[in-house]
């Protein structure tokens, strides 16, 4: 398939747009929108599980700009999730700019992917909690939605979640290799 990396590409795209979208609900909308918000997230959750194995099926072997954009786009759309909540009313700014600047703090540290995710999860899991709150239908239909993702995506999932405690070891070295760098640097 000659296009399917264009169709990623243009599913990519898409998905920063979405962020886009969600912020713009929190500057214009606020909470009335949140069952909007999780159906925009939906949407984009389903445009980040497709656009991987298209762009593998793709023959042309030709490298894009957004080949590497993937996981920064899925860290700006948990960004705009998590402006939209502050926005909206749904976390006060005081926490926010707390945990955004710990955040980028520990980012700086490690310039760690897994370090990312560890912040993104929370945000992530908060949201589900407002949904189910909020708009259950959404809360129940992002639940259901992430059950049919686990499934038929079982593989992925494992791949995901050995590759974040890969890196997280990696961030903390072992006991001899501590000592070794203690002793390296004398």
């Amino acid at each position: 398939m000659p296009r399917a990396k264009t169709v990623a590409d243009i599913l990519t795209a898409t998905r920063l747009l979405l962020a886009i979208f969600i912020l713009l609900l929190g500057l214009f909308v606020g909470r009335e929108a949140l069952g909007t918000v999780m159906m925009v997230q939906l949407l984009a959750w389903t445009t980040d599980i497709l656009d991987g194995p298209l762009a593998r099926r793709d023959t042309s072997g030709k490298s894009t700009w957004w080949d590497d954009k993937d996981f920064p786009i899925d860290a700006l759309l948990v960004l705009a999730l998590f402006l939209y909540l502050t926005l909206s009313g749904f976390i006060v700014p005081w926490f926010s700019i707390i945990y955004l600047s710990l955040g980028i703090i520990f980012l700086f540290r490690f310039h760690s992917q897994q370090v990312a995710m560890s912040f993104m999860a929370p945000i992530l899991a908060l949201t589900l909690s407002l949904a189910l709150r909020e708009v259950p239908i959404w809360g129940l239909t992002t639940i259901a939605w992430c059950v049919v993702a686990l499934v038929t995506g079982w593989p992925r999932f494992v791949h995901v979640v050995e590759s974040f405690i890969e890196g997280m070891r990696a961030l903390h070295p072992q006991e001899g290799e501590r000592e070794e760098s203690v002793n390296n640097a004398i």
